[in-house]
């Protein structure tokens, strides 16, 4: 297989799977894989696995093109200039430096960039935010992250470029969270939260979410499973709750809805259209809800735009 002259490595650390891809400037997909996260027996993500994966990924690459870069995309709180994870809760990191995991060969750069906003990088050049200039992404996975563009770029708050809608609770006194706050967004849309609805628990699970299980509820919904739809509609309306919160502070016009829930579709993004419409019926302008065209590769297309982006190839 003829790669072409430049490709970029995208590497997408989420909190249950490592997602790497090896992307063409024109988002054409060479090669790609997901394995599940390895994680040590205190939970913390496997930094030696991680870099094992990482070596494997790029060996196995056919020749003749040439790695223009590597770029990283990774939840938490990100130095992005120094390539350091300060804190990452799913992974349970705390300063953990990118190099420490990723050593690609001598003479290609390595760029770290916040999930999110990697997520709505890869949506933006290659997918349903083409040509947009104002947008909300938002990823619904393992947790739930969400980046803001203004005007073509990326709204920054400090050296923060992503906004934390998981934590933003939406019940006052509502389920307790490990980040200390009652009632976020993530104790009730995000795949664990929906996971623990659908087998009855009333605590969040330790592991990552169960997507096989997600994807039954959703044929057994479709199929017209009552409480299967159920719990996509409930889902769906909480998610536009914490839109109409975000959406009443920045305003907007488009949501572009990712991450692996977001493969529900319909099920998931109707109610929330119809939650959506009855709670923020004051816009300037309709709010637009769609679906991401990467439900769980948008992280690898936008780390991997990074690199374009900072090479000057895009």
């Amino acid at each position: 297989m003829n790669v072409g002259r430049e490709l970029a490595i995208g590497v997408d650390i989420g909190g249950t799977n490592l997602k790497l891809g090896a992307v063409r400037p024109n988002g054409e997909v060479l090669a790609h894989e997901s394995v599940p996260l390895q994680k040590n027996p205190d939970g913390r993500a496997d930094i030696r696995a991680l870099s094992v994966h990482v070596d494997r990924f790029i060996q196995r690459l056919p020749h003749g093109g040439r790695i223009a870069g590597i770029g990283v995309s990774c939840p938490g709180l990100l130095d992005t200039g120094n390539r350091k994870i300060l804190q990452a809760v799913n992974l349970k990191w705390e300063n953990v430096a990118l190099d420490s995991f990723v050593k690609p060969p001598e003479g290609i750069p390595v760029y770290l960039e916040y999930d999110a906003l990697a997520g709505a990088l890869g949506e933006k050049h290659y997918g349903a935010a083409q040509g947009l200039s104002n947008f909300l992404y938002v990823c619904i996975g393992t947790g739930i992250g969400a980046s803001l563009f203004v005007n073509g770029e990326p709204y920054r708050a400090g050296i923060v470029s992503s906004l934390n809608l998981g934590h933003m609770s939406i019940a006052f006194d509502g389920l307790s969270c490990t980040c200390g706050n009652k009632g976020c967004l993530e104790k009730y849309v995000s795949a664990p939260a929906m996971r623990m609805r659908l087998n009855g628990d009333t605590q969040s699970p330790s592991d990552g979410p169960d997507s096989d299980l997600l994807q039954l509820a959703a044929q057994a919904a479709a199929s017209g499973d009552l409480q299967a739809a159920e719990l996509f509609r409930d889902a769906g309306q909480k998610l536009a709750i914490g839109l109409v919160n975000c959406l009443q502070l920045f305003g907007g016009t488009t949501v572009v809805i990712g991450g692996g829930v977001s493969q529900a579709g319909s099920l998931l993004l109707d109610p929330a259209r119809d939650e959506l419409a009855a709670r923020y019926r004051y816009a300037a302008s309709p709010v637009e809800l769609v679906q991401a065209k990467f439900p769980t590769l948008a992280g690898v297309m936008g780390a991997a735009a990074t690199v374009f982006a900072e090479e000057k190839l895009i």
